[in-house]
């Protein structure tokens, strides 16, 4: 995720977004991470900072295409606008799942693709979300 993080067309989103990292390991971080139920690294979050709420998160690395999509859902989020019903399915699922709520989060998932359908460009990550919270929260026989 460095690598993404440091390509040079990701400054369009300079002024937009500002990029924080923090050391999963370290107890100066926990407070934040606990508040935002971060259970894994690397887990992306596009937080709102005047209520400190998630509007769009990502367990997992990601491509650079599939990070803007997450920016891009993150600030219509954060603006107001309409955002996919879909895709307001996943960003929740993934935010569910990031802190535990697995079974939440495969149902979210389950939903999403529904609603979104085969040529859905988050289909892919919807998946992604699916298999994560299957696998975690133990439903093995679901995940494979």
């Amino acid at each position: 995720m460095r690598a993404t993080l440091a390509e040079p067309a990701l400054g369009r989103y300079a002024g937009r977004f500002v990029w924080l990292e923090l050391d999963f390991d370290k107890p100066v971080n926990q407070s934040f991470l606990n508040h935002h139920r971060v259970g894994y690294t690397p887990t992306l979050l596009v937080v709102d900072p005047g209520t400190d709420t998630e509007l769009a998160s990502h367990i997992g690395g990601m491509s650079r295409a599939d990070f803007e999509d997450l920016l891009e859902v993150g600030e219509r989020r954060f603006r107001g606008e309409p955002v996919a019903p879909a895709d307001s399915l996943i960003a929740h699922a993934d935010i569910v799942a990031s802190g535990g709520g697995y079974d939440e989060a495969e149902a979210e998932a389950i939903r999403a693709l529904a609603l979104g359908g085969p040529e859905w460009p988050q289909r892919a990550h919807a998946y992604h979300t699916l298999t994560w919270a299957q696998m975690a929260g133990a439903h093995a026989q679901a995940c494979a």
